[in-house]
């Protein structure tokens, strides 16, 4: 299962079938909705829940690989909680590793 099967199997629609963009506070049907990661993968961010946010399609394209101090700021407290904090700060740093070495990311 992947993490947008598994976000939507955590998370439920409201009582029309819809679900709220974090960033625009729109509702939309499922289709509309990217789960978006709050700390991009490209910057050593995972697919655990607490990483991931429910972003309108319009928003998340807008986003890019920017990221906010507040999702950033729930990740890290989404980690601490879940005892992930020690994974998420050596993904983190190697990312910035491969950044400062000028090794590309890729895509899995």
């Amino acid at each position: 299962m992947g993490y947008r099967d598994e976000w939507f199997k955590h998370n439920k629609p409201d009582s029309k079938g819809k679900y709220k963009c974090v960033n625009c506070k729109k509702k939309f049907e499922k289709r509309d909705i990217d789960i978006d990661h709050k700390i991009p993968k490209r910057k050593g961010g995972t697919d655990q829940l607490w990483n991931l946010q429910a972003m309108c399609k319009w928003c998340n394209r807008s986003k890019g690989a920017n990221q906010s101090l507040s999702d950033t700021t729930s990740s890290v407290i989404g980690a601490t909680l879940n005892g992930d904090l020690g994974k998420l700060v050596k993904d983190v740093t190697k990312q910035k590793t491969k950044d400062a070495l000028g090794i590309k990311y890729k895509r899995k």
